[in-house]
């Protein structure tokens, strides 16, 4: 983002702006009143998307370069080659490690080439290819780049990738640093009108990311669902406190709260998105909770709107760059 001040001074001007790189100033002779320019250029925001260049992957892609023309960021195009360990008892020959490295290069310059023309050429795109485990190499750029968010499909890795390493967009969602939004198949974007938080109540965060929801909700001018899931047919005393916290928390945002009664917090969830289709569905897992167990594999394997995950492992310090 860049923005123009236009000003008069007389002497000499002494100019400050938080988060800003000052790039053209022009001062006034000494002892003269003179209209001076002062341009501000903003940090530009970053979104990383990871594919495999499969059909769902590439989609998942789109979806984010559609997403950073809309946020003004720049893309980064993430592709990983996993080296067999030297140990293995069928380590990959050179020549085939080496025409991997060489695919991935071909793949990942044609698909910022589409994702060029698909965004007018109207952002920054760039492409990453690294060697390496996708989990570690995802973590590295992602510390470098601090993105607005990771974007990944909701099955990256096949059937039998998931049996021998893990799926890669469950392991992201999981424990990554940042943000994770899994996309599904057929998810397109066009705005994120409605965003829905699934809250624990009886086991909350101690600081909820408020101030990023207030961000996103600005700049996309969305409204707010807040949903609880609960085994019984209402707010229990131990989750009252909390409840009246986050009601009081997000009073100004003027949300609607919805609470699901369900025994399975994943069948909960999925519940009201089928009623109201929330464009995003956030979740703020923590380690030891129903996200962390195989019986929320089916919401990130499959979900059925886009879904963002705020990991336990994301810290306030990683969350800088914003929308609005």
């Amino acid at each position: 983002m860049t923005t123009i001040i236009h000003g008069t001074v007389s002497g000499h001007c002494i100019a400050l702006a938080d988060s800003a790189i000052f790039v053209m100033l022009f001062t006034p002779e000494r002892g003269k009143r003179s209209i001076f320019t002062l341009q501000i250029q903003y940090p530009m925001k970053t979104v990383i998307a990871a594919t495999d260049f499969s059909d769902n992957a590439n989609h998942a892609v789109g979806f984010a370069a559609d997403f950073a023309k809309k946020t003004h960021a720049k893309l980064i195009i993430f592709n990983a080659v996993t080296i067999q360990p030297i140990w293995s008892e069928y380590p990959v020959p050179e020549e085939l490690y080496e025409e991997a490295v060489d695919a991935s290069k071909d793949n990942l310059t044609k698909l910022k080439n589409d994702m060029e023309k698909r965004t007018d050429g109207t952002i920054k795109i760039t492409v990453v290819e690294k060697s390496g485990t996708f989990r570690n190499e995802l973590e590295q750029l992602c510390g470098k780049e601090n993105p607005l968010a990771i974007f990944i499909a909701s099955h990256l890795a096949g059937p039998l990738e998931r049996i021998l390493i893990g799926s890669h967009a469950l392991s992201a969602a999981k424990h990554n640093d940042f943000p994770v939004i899994v996309v599904p198949e057929l998810a397109n974007f066009i705005s994120f009108g409605k965003i829905a938080l699934a809250l624990d109540l009886l086991d909350p965060w101690d600081d909820y990311p408020f101030h990023w929801v207030k961000d996103w909700m600005q700049f996309f001018d969305s409204t707010l669902d807040i949903v609880y899931i609960t085994p019984h047919g209402g707010v229990s005393p131990n989750e009252l406190p909390e409840a009246i916290d986050i009601q009081n928390m997000l009073s100004g945002l003027s949300p609607h709260f919805h609470l699901i009664e369900n025994k399975k917090v994943v069948d909960g969830i999925l519940e009201y998105v089928e009623v109201n289709n929330p464009d995003l569905l956030v979740v703020f897992p923590k380690k030891h909770t129903w996200f962390h167990k195989s019986e929320s594999n089916p919401l990130i394997f499959q979900p059925p709107v886009p879904l963002m995950v705020w990991s336990h492992n994301i810290k306030e310090e990683n969350i800088k760059s914003k929308l609005s």
